[in-house]
């Protein structure tokens, strides 16, 4: 019998398993072109839609059968033929590329009036008593759902904006770190408050009568330095502090029922002399006074709902 002789199949048209392609290894270049390649199925008018020479994009097929191990095309009577991996390829490759277009696209977005999202702030309670009212009442007008919980300033709290655990901080105290960002809302002056009818003190106080009354002093932290005690010091004086609070709505509510002087932050006093028999004098020695800040980590810098969040808080500092 004659010897069967195989049937020669080009190179191009032997039937191997293609190897699989690493998306890490790939441009995604190369990728855009595939899919332009695919609606085409020619080079010359592939060339065109992507700005290219007709060189060029031959050149990028090449790498494309390089990359996948595979023709990818045929030439045909009618141009050029996908081979079975690229029709199976096709479509998930173009619904690939158009959700990588739209994750690229993909902005968050933030609508106060439906919004439901939560916001944390840490900040002292002077900053809480003069400027959360204030801001629930703006938050309130155009977020009716959007809501917002407090903590006291601890030392971790620049590492909790950071993480993301926090949103705001409100404090005098200066964050010098180059992922934070500030914005400074007002200034503060001290003035002192002593109950209306105080049987010792009229309408002027003198630095002898400051320092022969009893003081009550906010000290949220149960000691360290004080406004008011280095500026006697100059003067080689010293005060009696008769009480240590921890809170700025305590300490009014004492000096309300008794002959104690407070020194006190101008706006809170303004408010608890509106509610209590309290009247404010001021101090008689020069106490320097200080700014309140926000604060915020700069990943949060372009955020929509944090920028309307930082816009609100600059309106309700403007009210105070």
């Amino acid at each position: 019998m004659p010897s069967m002789k195989k049937p020669h199949i080009p190179n191009a048209q032997k039937a191997r398993t293609p190897s699989p392609a690493s998306l890490s290894a790939m441009d995604l270049n190369l990728l855009v072109a595939l899919d332009v390649l695919l609606t085409e199925r020619s080079v010359t008018r592939a060339a065109k839609k992507m700005g290219i020479t007709q060189s060029a994009m031959s050149h990028i097929l090449r790498r494309l059968r390089d990359q996948f191990d595979e023709p990818l095309f045929l030439k045909s009577s009618t141009g050029m033929a996908p081979t079975p991996l690229a029709l199976e390829m096709a479509p998930l490759l173009k619904q690939a590329l158009q959700d990588l277009q739209e994750a690229i696209r993909i902005r968050p977005r933030f609508d106060p009036a439906t919004s439901q999202r939560h916001f944390t702030i840490a900040s002292a309670d002077y900053s809480q008593v003069v400027l959360l009212p204030k801001l629930m009442a703006q938050v309130q007008r155009s977020a009716p759902s959007v809501t917002i919980s407090t903590r006291m300033v601890t030392a971790g709290c620049s590492q909790a904006l950071a993480s993301g655990e926090l949103d705001l901080i409100l404090g005098a105290i200066p964050i010098d770190r180059p992922d934070i960002m500030s914005r400074k809302l007002f200034e503060e002056r001290f003035v002192c408050l002593l109950r209306a009818q105080h049987p010792d003190v009229d309408s002027c106080l003198t630095v002898e009568k400051f320092t022969a009354l009893s003081h009550v002093l906010i000290s949220p932290m149960g000691s360290g330095p004080t406004w008011v005690d280095p500026q006697l010091e100059k003067r080689g004086l010293r005060r009696h502090i008769a009480l240590r609070v921890a809170h700025y709505m305590v300490a009014p509510l004492v000096v309300a029922q008794s002959d104690l002087i407070l020194t006190i932050a101008e706006r809170v006093a303004k408010l608890m002399s509106g509610a209590f028999p309290l009247r404010i004098v001021k101090p008689p020695l020069d106490i320097p006074g200080f700014a309140i800040w926000a604060y915020w980590h700069g990943l949060q810098q372009d955020d929509p709902g944090h920028s309307w969040l930082r816009a609100q808080l600059l309106a309700a500092s403007a009210e105070v």
